[in-house]
């Protein structure tokens, strides 16, 4: 329990890091590069993600269930580790090529060219071999240390809009940094194989299965700013789309990493034919989930129009309006990075994570096409929002015919109605002090007691079994 609470808090640090650092330059590089630079940077960013993960196969989610598989085994866990950084390299050359070859002849071209670091970084990042390790220290470690040099050089070498090219290469050398961070770390992990024991092509057909589902999410992830890009045409509104989109993550965030530290302890469970630990696994994810999700969704609906202002400057104030519409995400989200990391990835049942990425990518695109021209960019917003429940209902329908959940309606209206109240006290402050920071400071604040006591006074299961269990551990250090 103790080991499993400190991965929770080291995974969240890890996706917190990646989520806190943009909001900390954000507010610098908004005003610098200003809208119309920024939409363009959005753009070359949103091709490099999804051919990145069309590129990389699903081998990051396969390479962390196979290391768990083979966590007690180093010499297995060895070749498992050189076969798919073989495949990752092959696949290096033939995605970067590709993504030249689209970019060839756009406007963005010229940009593209410089994209070249960042891919090194992210085809040759080890990061899930420390996952499927559960060693989630080494990583926080490595990743605040790269955090903080990219803060340091945004604001010391970024000075005007053109700047652009400056600003392309300093995220991409800090990629490749970080993924030299983590070579540095893995001799105590891996040792040299005998090469003649590798055989990199038996990898191809598992994480094939995988990698479809995976990369359909990131195309309807990402597939919105390009459909943006190319119906509207204009950088600006795509600049607005995706900071909006960095802030509706930030509680995501929390919520996909307690999954992301389940998923090799589902593994365990479902290799060791326990079906009732992978259960109880599931169900104490689902209700810590929902105790979070829904308090996070309306709380960041009732600060977004006293938070843009001072925080993305006037330039960018369309983009509260954007967060607002945004926000039922990240229940969907939330729910699915349940059902698809610890249950349908773990138990090998892809086949099912495919159906349900392939229906919502369909269905993504198509509403996009048709009401991005007529709604403009709320019509992105709205094929996300159906795309991402369309996502968590046909995972949860699977799960739910192997998977006993319990109490799950209950909690949702209970956890609604205290988020609710939160978010009504929270406007009620904004109403009273303004746009300013702390407004913003003081209306988390108080939304957060309001709910710490609701959850007290209704004696909460879920929060005295936490309270609980700190005791215990204190008792036994």
């Amino acid at each position: 329990m103790k080991k499993t609470a400190l991965n929770i808090f080291y995974s969240c640090a890890t996706q917190l890091l990646a989520i806190i650092v943009p909001l900390i330059t954000s507010p610098y590089i908004s005003r610098v590069l200003l809208p119309n630079n920024l939409g363009i940077y959005t753009y070359i960013d949103s091709v490099s993600q999804i051919i990145c993960v069309l590129g990389s196969i699903g081998l990051t989610n396969y390479g962390i269930r196979e290391i768990a598989y083979a966590k007690n085994d180093k010499n297995k866990r060895s070749i498992i580790f050189f076969e798919i950084m073989i495949i990752r390299f092959v696949m290096l050359v033939i995605s970067y090529a590709f993504y030249c070859l689209f970019m060839k002849g756009t406007q963005y071209e010229i940009y593209s060219l410089y994209q070249i670091i960042w891919f090194i970084g992210s085809f040759l990042d080890i990061i899930w071999l420390f996952n499927g390790m559960e060693d989630f220290k080494t990583v926080v470690i490595r990743n605040l240390i790269v955090k903080v040099v990219t803060v340091i050089l945004i604001f010391s070498l970024v000075k005007a809009p053109s700047d652009l090219v400056k600003y392309i290469l300093l995220i991409g050398a800090c990629q490749v940094l970080a993924t030299v961070l983590c070579y540095k770390n893995i001799k105590s992990i891996i040792c040299l194989p005998d090469f003649h024991e590798l055989h990199p092509t038996r990898h191809l057909l598992p994480t094939l299965k995988i990698a479809l589902p995976q990369a359909v999410t990131l195309i309807y992830y990402q597939m919105d700013k390009v459909m943006l890009e190319y119906l509207l045409n204009e950088p600006s509104i795509l600049a607005y789309y995706d900071l909006a989109d960095k802030i509706v993550k930030i509680p995501v965030t929390a919520i996909t990493a307690v999954s992301t530290v389940m998923l090799p302890k589902s593994s365990k469970y479902f290799i060791g034919d326990d079906s009732e630990g992978l259960t109880n696994s599931i169900q104490s994810t689902i209700d810590f989930s929902i105790l979070l999700i829904f308090p996070m969704c309306l709380g960041l609906m009732s600060i977004a129009n006293g938070f843009v202002p001072w925080f993305y400057g006037d330039n960018y104030l369309p983009v509260s309006s954007i967060i607002i519409s945004l926000c039922p995400v990240i229940i969907a989200r939330g729910l699915s990075s349940i059902s698809s990391d610890q249950y349908l990835v773990p138990t090998k049942n892809t086949k099912y994570l495919t159906i349900s990425s392939v229906f919502s990518a369909v269905i993504n695109v198509i509403v996009n096409y048709i009401t991005i021209p007529i709604m403009g960019v709320y019509g992105a917003v709205l094929g996300t929002i159906v795309a991402e429940f369309s996502v968590t209902t046909i995972q949860f329908h699977y799960m739910r015919k192997q998977i006993s959940i319990k109490g799950m309606t209950k909690n949702i209206l209970k956890y609604s109605i205290f988020s609710i109240i939160c978010c009504s006290v929270s406007i009620l402050i904004w109403f009273a002090l303004g746009n300013h920071i702390y407004t913003t400071v003081s209306q988390m604040i108080a939304a957060i007691i309001v709910y710490l006591v609701l959850l007290l006074i209704t004696k909460d299961r879920l929060v005295f079994q936490i309270i609980k269990s700190r005791h215990t551990l204190k008792g036994n250090e």
